[in-house]
């Protein structure tokens, strides 16, 4: 038995057509893994960033250089010097960053306790900005302790020293 040609023909436009909706299907998923291990590689590239700038930060915490201490100051208002390329400059594993270190002063009514001994804290702020194409800021507020100082008008409030507060931002290009 034989297909007229009438026949034959839209039977090969009907395959023709479903070859190409397949293939389309196909070339859809494939287009949506690349776009996932696309973003794989971005979000793993910027926690690298992030663990770089834990890194830098914790070098910091324990001896912050001078000449990068600043005064307090509002919070977003050391984002934008950062951004606008001022403060100290380090580079590590050839990323670079700028970064600035806040005294925030003593505590006195936020105490922490060694020994079952109070004492009063000290605390400051370290801001780092990473300069890559994935920049980001990242800020710690840090608790150390200090000589107990009267907490004259609130009741005590009391923390573990060290790492108080942390927040990570995407920077903004300028």
């Amino acid at each position: 038995m034989t297909i007229p040609d009438k026949q034959s023909g839209i039977v090969l436009v009907t395959i023709l057509l479903l070859i190409t909706m397949l293939s389309l299907l196909v070339l859809t998923q494939m287009q949506g893994v690349f776009l996932d291990y696309k973003a794989i590689n971005q979000l793993a590239e910027m926690h690298q960033v992030l663990f770089q700038l834990e890194k830098s930060a914790k070098k910091w915490v324990t001896t912050p250089p001078r000449e990068c201490v600043i005064q307090a100051r509002d919070v977003n208002a050391v984002v934008r010097l950062l951004q606008n390329r001022q403060g100290c400059i380090s580079t590590q594993e050839k990323q670079q960053f700028y970064y600035l270190v806040e005294d925030l002063g003593l505590f006195p009514c936020v105490q922490t306790v060694v020994e079952k001994v109070s004492f009063s804290t000290h605390h400051w702020r370290i801001s780092i900005l990473s300069v890559n194409q994935h920049a980001a800021v990242l800020q710690w507020r840090v608790a150390k302790r200090a000589p107990a100082a009267a907490c004259e008008h609130n009741e005590p409030i009391f923390i573990q020293a060290g790492l108080v507060s942390w927040r990570h931002l995407k920077a903004q290009k300028n």
